[in-house]
Protein backbone atom coordinates (compact mmCIF):
# COMPACT_ATOMS: atom_id res chain seq x y z
CA UNK A 1 0.00 0.00 0.00
CA UNK A 2 2.68 2.18 0.48
CA UNK A 3 4.56 1.65 -3.01
CA UNK A 4 0.93 2.50 -4.56
CA UNK A 5 0.90 5.76 -2.75
CA UNK A 6 4.52 6.66 -3.87
CA UNK A 7 3.36 5.77 -7.44
CA UNK A 8 0.80 7.83 -6.78
CA UNK A 9 3.21 10.64 -5.56
CA UNK A 10 5.69 10.64 -8.21
CA UNK A 11 2.72 10.38 -10.88
CA UNK A 12 1.20 13.89 -9.42
CA UNK A 13 4.89 15.36 -9.39
CA UNK A 14 5.43 14.27 -13.44
CA UNK A 15 2.61 15.04 -14.69
CA UNK A 16 4.02 18.59 -13.93
CA UNK A 17 2.04 20.35 -10.82
CA UNK A 18 4.03 22.69 -9.52
CA UNK A 19 5.33 22.57 -5.83
CA UNK A 20 2.05 25.21 -4.61
CA UNK A 21 -0.17 23.21 -6.41
CA UNK A 22 1.05 20.05 -5.15
CA UNK A 23 0.29 21.58 -1.80
CA UNK A 24 -3.11 20.93 -1.93
CA UNK A 25 -2.86 17.39 -3.17
CA UNK A 26 -1.92 16.43 0.45
CA UNK A 27 -3.79 13.81 1.90
CA UNK A 28 -7.54 14.73 3.04
CA UNK A 29 -7.46 15.92 -1.04
CA UNK A 30 -6.34 12.28 -2.33
CA UNK A 31 -8.59 10.81 -0.41
CA UNK A 32 -11.32 12.26 -1.22
CA UNK A 33 -10.64 11.61 -5.17
CA UNK A 34 -10.51 8.51 -4.30
CA UNK A 35 -13.56 8.04 -2.43
CA UNK A 36 -15.08 9.19 -5.60
CA UNK A 37 -13.21 6.58 -7.46
CA UNK A 38 -14.58 4.08 -5.21
CA UNK A 39 -18.20 5.26 -5.53
CA UNK A 40 -17.84 5.51 -9.40
CA UNK A 41 -17.19 1.78 -9.47
CA UNK A 42 -20.25 1.03 -7.23
CA UNK A 43 -22.67 2.92 -9.07
CA UNK A 44 -21.08 3.55 -12.66
CA UNK A 45 -22.25 7.20 -13.53
CA UNK A 46 -20.75 9.91 -15.28
CA UNK A 47 -19.39 12.55 -13.10
CA UNK A 48 -19.14 15.25 -15.31
CA UNK A 49 -20.12 15.48 -19.08
CA UNK A 50 -18.19 13.06 -21.18
CA UNK A 51 -17.03 11.21 -17.96
CA UNK A 52 -17.00 7.55 -18.36
CA UNK A 53 -17.38 5.12 -15.09
CA UNK A 54 -15.38 1.65 -15.01
CA UNK A 55 -12.30 0.23 -14.62
CA UNK A 56 -9.45 1.55 -16.75
CA UNK A 57 -11.14 4.28 -18.60
CA UNK A 58 -10.71 7.98 -18.52
CA UNK A 59 -12.13 9.36 -14.97
CA UNK A 60 -12.33 12.88 -14.63
CA UNK A 61 -13.05 13.78 -10.89
CA UNK A 62 -14.87 17.02 -9.73
CA UNK A 63 -15.01 17.04 -5.84
CA UNK A 64 -17.67 19.52 -4.50
CA UNK A 65 -15.53 18.63 -1.25
CA UNK A 66 -13.02 20.59 -2.01
CA UNK A 67 -13.04 24.17 -1.51
CA UNK A 68 -13.90 26.17 -4.51
CA UNK A 69 -10.07 27.72 -3.80
CA UNK A 70 -8.59 24.66 -4.58
CA UNK A 71 -10.78 22.70 -6.52
CA UNK A 72 -9.47 21.24 -9.72
CA UNK A 73 -9.65 18.53 -11.98
CA UNK A 74 -7.77 14.96 -11.72
CA UNK A 75 -7.94 13.07 -14.81
CA UNK A 76 -6.17 9.43 -14.60
CA UNK A 77 -5.83 7.12 -17.05
CA UNK A 78 -5.39 3.39 -16.47
CA UNK A 79 -6.09 4.18 -12.54
CA UNK A 80 -5.62 0.60 -12.04
CA UNK A 81 -2.08 0.62 -13.11
CA UNK A 82 -0.51 2.62 -11.00
CA UNK A 83 3.12 2.35 -12.14
CA UNK A 84 1.63 3.87 -15.49
CA UNK A 85 -0.57 6.69 -14.28
CA UNK A 86 -0.34 10.06 -15.59
CA UNK A 87 -2.35 12.68 -14.21
CA UNK A 88 -3.27 16.23 -15.08
CA UNK A 89 -4.85 19.11 -12.72
CA UNK A 90 -6.04 21.69 -14.60
CA UNK A 91 -6.48 23.69 -11.28
CA UNK A 92 -9.92 26.38 -12.21
CA UNK A 93 -8.89 29.08 -9.47
CA UNK A 94 -5.25 28.87 -7.92
CA UNK A 95 -5.83 30.89 -4.70
CA UNK A 96 -3.61 29.53 -2.13
CA UNK A 97 -5.86 30.84 0.73
CA UNK A 98 -7.20 27.20 3.21
CA UNK A 99 -9.69 27.31 5.22
CA UNK A 100 -9.92 29.59 8.02
CA UNK A 101 -12.96 27.47 9.62
CA UNK A 102 -11.68 24.61 11.67
CA UNK A 103 -14.83 23.22 11.71
CA UNK A 104 -15.89 23.39 8.68
CA UNK A 105 -12.66 21.44 7.79
CA UNK A 106 -13.89 18.62 10.33
CA UNK A 107 -16.58 18.38 8.57
CA UNK A 108 -15.35 17.54 5.11
CA UNK A 109 -12.70 15.57 6.54
CA UNK A 110 -15.54 13.24 8.69
CA UNK A 111 -17.18 13.39 5.06
CA UNK A 112 -14.09 11.94 2.89
CA UNK A 113 -13.65 9.21 5.31
CA UNK A 114 -17.51 8.34 5.18
CA UNK A 115 -17.34 8.69 1.22
CA UNK A 116 -13.92 6.41 1.04
CA UNK A 117 -16.25 3.32 2.03
CA UNK A 118 -14.11 0.08 3.09
CA UNK A 119 -11.30 1.14 0.53
CA UNK A 120 -10.54 4.71 1.99
CA UNK A 121 -10.83 3.65 5.53
CA UNK A 122 -7.92 0.69 5.15
CA UNK A 123 -6.04 3.07 3.26
CA UNK A 124 -6.09 5.23 5.95
CA UNK A 125 -5.41 2.62 8.72
CA UNK A 126 -2.80 0.72 6.76
CA UNK A 127 -0.77 3.65 6.05
CA UNK A 128 0.31 6.92 7.32
CA UNK A 129 -0.73 8.64 3.80
CA UNK A 130 1.53 10.52 0.89
CA UNK A 131 4.27 11.99 1.50
CA UNK A 132 3.85 15.70 1.04
CA UNK A 133 5.53 18.96 0.28
CA UNK A 134 7.35 19.84 3.32
CA UNK A 135 6.50 22.98 5.19
CA UNK A 136 8.72 24.93 7.10
CA UNK A 137 8.92 23.87 10.97
CA UNK A 138 7.72 26.77 12.65
CA UNK A 139 10.71 26.67 15.53
CA UNK A 140 10.67 25.70 18.99
CA UNK A 141 8.47 27.51 21.67
CA UNK A 142 9.53 30.27 24.07
CA UNK A 143 9.46 29.53 27.77
CA UNK A 144 11.39 31.90 29.51
CA UNK A 145 12.33 31.20 33.06
CA UNK A 146 10.00 33.95 35.40
CA UNK A 147 11.21 32.96 38.47
CA UNK A 148 11.59 36.58 40.09
CA UNK A 149 15.26 35.79 41.08
CA UNK A 150 16.38 34.53 37.50
CA UNK A 151 14.52 37.04 35.68
CA UNK A 152 17.93 39.33 35.16
CA UNK A 153 20.29 36.58 35.36
CA UNK A 154 20.74 35.99 31.66
CA UNK A 155 17.53 34.70 30.55
CA UNK A 156 18.08 31.45 28.05
CA UNK A 157 15.67 30.06 26.30
CA UNK A 158 15.72 27.08 24.15
CA UNK A 159 16.05 28.46 20.53
CA UNK A 160 16.01 27.39 16.66
CA UNK A 161 19.63 27.00 15.08
CA UNK A 162 17.85 28.91 12.03
CA UNK A 163 17.52 32.51 11.83
CA UNK A 164 14.59 34.51 10.20
CA UNK A 165 13.14 38.14 10.26
CA UNK A 166 10.23 37.81 13.02
CA UNK A 167 8.58 40.63 15.48
CA UNK A 168 7.12 38.13 18.41
CA UNK A 169 5.10 38.98 21.65
CA UNK A 170 4.67 37.01 24.28
CA UNK A 171 3.24 36.70 27.56
CA UNK A 172 3.99 34.43 30.17
CA UNK A 173 2.04 34.03 33.34
CA UNK A 174 3.53 31.98 36.34
CA UNK A 175 3.07 31.37 40.12
CA UNK A 176 6.21 31.12 42.22
CA UNK A 177 6.04 30.35 46.16
CA UNK A 178 9.03 30.07 47.90
CA UNK A 179 9.28 30.84 51.67
CA UNK A 180 12.63 29.29 53.27
CA UNK A 181 15.11 30.75 55.31
CA UNK A 182 19.20 29.42 56.03
CA UNK A 183 21.71 30.89 58.15
CA UNK A 184 22.83 33.41 55.23
CA UNK A 185 19.58 33.88 53.37
CA UNK A 186 15.76 34.42 53.86
CA UNK A 187 13.75 34.22 50.59
CA UNK A 188 9.87 35.65 51.05
CA UNK A 189 8.42 35.19 47.89
CA UNK A 190 4.81 34.77 47.01
CA UNK A 191 3.41 35.92 43.95
CA UNK A 192 2.16 35.63 40.60
CA UNK A 193 4.12 37.70 38.02
CA UNK A 194 2.95 38.36 34.40
CA UNK A 195 5.95 39.14 31.76
CA UNK A 196 5.56 40.35 28.07
CA UNK A 197 8.61 39.78 25.97
CA UNK A 198 8.67 42.38 23.07
CA UNK A 199 11.58 40.47 20.47
CA UNK A 200 12.49 41.83 17.10
CA UNK A 201 14.65 39.65 15.34
CA UNK A 202 16.73 41.00 11.87
CA UNK A 203 18.57 39.04 9.43
CA UNK A 204 21.88 40.77 8.35
CA UNK A 205 23.20 38.86 4.91
CA UNK A 206 22.33 35.34 4.58
CA UNK A 207 23.94 33.88 8.30
CA UNK A 208 23.62 36.37 10.03
CA UNK A 209 20.58 37.61 12.71
CA UNK A 210 20.26 40.37 15.09
CA UNK A 211 18.15 40.34 17.55
CA UNK A 212 16.50 42.62 20.76
CA UNK A 213 14.39 41.16 23.46
CA UNK A 214 12.40 43.71 25.64
CA UNK A 215 10.44 42.02 29.11
CA UNK A 216 8.05 43.69 30.60
CA UNK A 217 7.24 42.64 34.21
CA UNK A 218 4.46 43.23 36.14
CA UNK A 219 4.08 41.50 39.87
CA UNK A 220 1.18 40.96 42.07
CA UNK A 221 -0.35 38.93 44.66
CA UNK A 222 -2.76 36.81 41.97
CA UNK A 223 -5.70 35.10 41.80
CA UNK A 224 -4.50 31.58 41.71
CA UNK A 225 -3.48 30.64 45.12
CA UNK A 226 -6.98 28.96 45.83
CA UNK A 227 -7.23 27.17 42.64
CA UNK A 228 -3.67 26.00 43.36
CA UNK A 229 -4.40 24.17 46.41
CA UNK A 230 -6.98 22.05 45.07
CA UNK A 231 -5.02 21.20 42.29
CA UNK A 232 -2.07 19.95 44.35
CA UNK A 233 -4.92 18.21 47.23
CA UNK A 234 -6.35 16.54 44.11
CA UNK A 235 -3.27 15.09 42.51
CA UNK A 236 -1.38 14.39 45.91
CA UNK A 237 1.61 17.27 44.73
CA UNK A 238 3.72 19.79 47.14
CA UNK A 239 1.97 22.58 47.92
CA UNK A 240 4.83 24.07 48.70
CA UNK A 241 3.58 25.24 51.52
CA UNK A 242 1.06 28.10 50.26
CA UNK A 243 -1.33 26.89 53.45
CA UNK A 244 0.28 28.65 55.78
CA UNK A 245 -0.04 31.96 54.17
CA UNK A 246 -3.09 33.77 53.24
CA UNK A 247 -4.40 33.50 49.55
CA UNK A 248 -3.51 35.92 46.82
CA UNK A 249 -1.33 37.90 49.46
CA UNK A 250 1.92 39.74 47.90
CA UNK A 251 5.29 38.88 49.16
CA UNK A 252 8.64 39.61 47.59
CA UNK A 253 11.73 40.20 50.07
CA UNK A 254 14.95 38.82 50.00
CA UNK A 255 17.56 39.03 52.56
CA UNK A 256 21.40 37.91 52.86
CA UNK A 257 23.44 38.56 55.92
CA UNK A 258 20.23 40.42 57.54
CA UNK A 259 20.36 43.11 54.89
CA UNK A 260 17.68 43.50 52.24
CA UNK A 261 18.98 42.71 48.92
CA UNK A 262 15.65 43.22 47.09
CA UNK A 263 12.11 44.11 48.59
CA UNK A 264 9.63 44.11 45.47
CA UNK A 265 6.26 46.13 45.00
CA UNK A 266 2.58 44.34 43.68
CA UNK A 267 0.92 46.10 40.65
CA UNK A 268 2.34 48.16 38.11
CA UNK A 269 5.02 47.06 35.09
CA UNK A 270 8.28 47.93 34.90
CA UNK A 271 10.87 47.72 32.37
CA UNK A 272 13.37 44.49 32.90
CA UNK A 273 16.82 43.73 31.87
CA UNK A 274 17.15 44.37 28.10
CA UNK A 275 18.47 41.59 25.84
CA UNK A 276 20.59 41.91 22.83
CA UNK A 277 21.72 38.72 20.61
CA UNK A 278 23.40 37.35 17.62
CA UNK A 279 22.59 34.45 15.86
CA UNK A 280 25.45 33.01 12.98
CA UNK A 281 24.76 29.69 11.03
CA UNK A 282 28.08 27.85 10.71
CA UNK A 283 26.17 25.09 9.21
CA UNK A 284 23.27 25.22 6.91
CA UNK A 285 22.49 21.68 6.27
CA UNK A 286 20.90 19.12 8.10
CA UNK A 287 21.32 19.51 10.71
CA UNK A 288 21.30 22.98 10.91
CA UNK A 289 24.06 24.26 13.67
CA UNK A 290 24.50 28.22 14.61
CA UNK A 291 25.87 29.67 17.51
CA UNK A 292 24.23 32.64 19.65
CA UNK A 293 25.42 35.56 21.54
CA UNK A 294 23.75 37.72 24.28
CA UNK A 295 23.84 40.15 26.05
CA UNK A 296 21.65 41.28 29.27
CA UNK A 297 22.17 44.91 29.97
CA UNK A 298 21.03 46.22 33.48
CA UNK A 299 18.17 48.24 32.52
CA UNK A 300 15.05 46.41 35.10
CA UNK A 301 15.13 48.21 38.78
CA UNK A 302 17.55 45.20 40.30
CA UNK A 303 16.28 46.78 44.40
CA UNK A 304 12.83 45.86 43.54
CA UNK A 305 13.39 42.66 41.52
CA UNK A 306 13.16 43.68 37.84
CA UNK A 307 16.88 42.72 37.28
CA UNK A 308 20.25 41.66 38.23
CA UNK A 309 22.00 45.07 37.60
CA UNK A 310 24.63 43.84 36.57
CA UNK A 311 26.14 42.90 33.17
CA UNK A 312 25.52 39.11 31.90
CA UNK A 313 26.69 37.74 28.94
CA UNK A 314 26.75 34.17 27.18
CA UNK A 315 26.84 31.86 24.63
CA UNK A 316 24.91 28.90 23.08
CA UNK A 317 25.62 26.19 20.54
CA UNK A 318 22.41 25.52 18.72
CA UNK A 319 21.07 22.48 16.83
CA UNK A 320 18.36 21.50 14.20
CA UNK A 321 17.82 18.11 13.10
CA UNK A 322 14.90 16.52 11.23
CA UNK A 323 13.36 13.19 12.04
CA UNK A 324 11.35 12.54 9.11
CA UNK A 325 9.31 14.73 7.03
CA UNK A 326 7.13 16.01 10.33
CA UNK A 327 9.40 16.10 13.36
CA UNK A 328 12.02 18.20 14.07
CA UNK A 329 14.40 18.08 16.77
CA UNK A 330 15.93 21.66 18.81
CA UNK A 331 18.93 21.52 20.78
CA UNK A 332 20.87 23.73 22.99
CA UNK A 333 23.91 23.95 24.89
CA UNK A 334 25.01 26.86 26.66
CA UNK A 335 27.10 29.31 29.51
CA UNK A 336 26.35 32.56 31.05
CA UNK A 337 29.06 34.24 32.80
CA UNK A 338 26.83 36.24 35.52
CA UNK A 339 28.12 39.89 37.08
CA UNK A 340 26.50 40.74 40.56
CA UNK A 341 23.72 41.29 41.90
CA UNK A 342 23.33 44.76 42.63
CA UNK A 343 20.10 45.06 44.54
CA UNK A 344 20.68 46.90 47.53
CA UNK A 345 23.84 45.28 48.16
CA UNK A 346 26.36 43.68 45.79
CA UNK A 347 26.30 39.96 45.85
CA UNK A 348 28.19 37.32 43.78
CA UNK A 349 26.99 35.50 41.16
CA UNK A 350 28.43 32.60 39.35
CA UNK A 351 28.74 31.19 35.78
CA UNK A 352 26.02 28.50 35.31
CA UNK A 353 25.05 26.37 32.27
CA UNK A 354 22.06 25.62 30.75
CA UNK A 355 21.13 23.24 27.89
CA UNK A 356 17.35 21.70 26.51
CA UNK A 357 15.71 19.59 24.22
CA UNK A 358 12.44 20.35 22.20
CA UNK A 359 10.77 18.08 19.75
CA UNK A 360 8.26 19.96 17.27
CA UNK A 361 5.66 17.29 15.43
CA UNK A 362 4.20 18.79 12.34
CA UNK A 363 0.70 17.83 12.89
CA UNK A 364 -0.39 19.77 9.87
CA UNK A 365 0.66 22.60 7.59
CA UNK A 366 -1.20 24.45 10.01
CA UNK A 367 -0.85 22.86 13.33
CA UNK A 368 2.52 22.09 15.25
CA UNK A 369 2.70 20.25 18.71
CA UNK A 370 5.60 20.56 21.34
CA UNK A 371 7.35 19.02 24.51
CA UNK A 372 10.32 20.49 25.69
CA UNK A 373 12.30 20.46 28.12
CA UNK A 374 14.95 22.55 29.27
CA UNK A 375 17.29 22.97 32.41
CA UNK A 376 19.95 25.45 33.75
CA UNK A 377 22.20 25.79 37.19
CA UNK A 378 21.72 28.23 39.31
CA UNK A 379 23.58 31.29 39.49
CA UNK A 380 23.47 32.28 42.94
CA UNK A 381 26.50 30.87 45.52
CA UNK A 382 25.21 27.91 48.21
CA UNK A 383 22.70 29.26 49.89
CA UNK A 384 21.65 26.65 52.14
CA UNK A 385 18.01 26.41 51.06
CA UNK A 386 17.65 23.26 48.32
CA UNK A 387 15.16 25.61 45.54
CA UNK A 388 18.13 28.19 44.99
CA UNK A 389 20.65 25.57 45.17
CA UNK A 390 19.45 22.94 42.79
CA UNK A 391 19.56 23.00 39.25
CA UNK A 392 15.88 24.25 37.94
CA UNK A 393 14.32 22.20 35.43
CA UNK A 394 11.52 23.16 33.00
CA UNK A 395 8.80 20.49 31.33
CA UNK A 396 6.70 22.55 28.56
CA UNK A 397 4.08 21.14 26.27
CA UNK A 398 1.81 23.31 23.87
CA UNK A 399 1.42 23.92 20.15
CA UNK A 400 1.81 26.75 17.40
CA UNK A 401 -0.80 27.65 14.58
CA UNK A 402 -0.20 29.07 11.72
CA UNK A 403 -2.71 31.59 11.53
CA UNK A 404 -1.20 32.30 7.67
CA UNK A 405 1.90 32.25 5.67
CA UNK A 406 3.69 35.00 8.05
CA UNK A 407 1.64 34.76 11.38
CA UNK A 408 1.24 32.20 14.12
CA UNK A 409 0.15 32.54 17.56
CA UNK A 410 1.29 29.98 20.15
CA UNK A 411 0.05 28.51 23.70
CA UNK A 412 2.03 26.31 26.38
CA UNK A 413 1.89 25.35 29.49
CA UNK A 414 4.74 24.42 31.98
CA UNK A 415 5.49 22.86 35.39
CA UNK A 416 9.32 22.40 37.10
CA UNK A 417 9.55 18.50 37.75
CA UNK A 418 12.83 19.25 40.14
CA UNK A 419 10.60 22.11 41.92
CA UNK A 420 13.65 23.86 42.16
CA UNK A 421 14.82 26.77 40.47
CA UNK A 422 11.83 27.82 38.38
CA UNK A 423 8.22 29.00 39.05
CA UNK A 424 5.75 26.04 40.01
CA UNK A 425 3.77 26.76 36.61
CA UNK A 426 3.74 28.74 33.44
CA UNK A 427 1.61 29.43 31.33
CA UNK A 428 2.11 30.95 28.05
CA UNK A 429 0.64 32.61 24.86
CA UNK A 430 2.45 34.21 22.42
CA UNK A 431 2.33 35.39 18.45
CA UNK A 432 5.09 36.18 16.10
CA UNK A 433 5.28 37.99 12.71
CA UNK A 434 7.44 37.64 9.77
CA UNK A 435 8.41 40.52 8.02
Amino acid sequence: MQNLLKRIDSGLRTAGMTDRETDFMDRHYLINMIAYYFLQQLFNPPFNKGGQGGFGKGLIIKSPLIPLSQRGRLRCYDILNFSALKCVTELTNKSTKVWKNKFSHTIRIILNIFLGLGGVIALLVITPGLKRTAYAFQGPLYIRNSHPMFVGTGSPVLESAQIRESFDVDLTYSSTYLVRNSGEWSFNIDLEALITDLRLNKVVGNRLELGLDLPLIDYYGGILDGMLKSYHDTFGFSDYGRGLRPDNEFLFQVNHNGLTVVEGKSGGVSLGDIKISAREVLSANDPVISMNAFLELPTGDADKGYGSGGYEWGMTLLMDKTLGRSLMAYTNLGIVFADKYRGRGGIDLRNYLFGGLGIEWMYTRNLSLYTQFFIQDTPFEKTGIREMDEPGSILSFGAKYLVSRDFALELSFSEDPNTAGAPDFMVSLGSSYKY
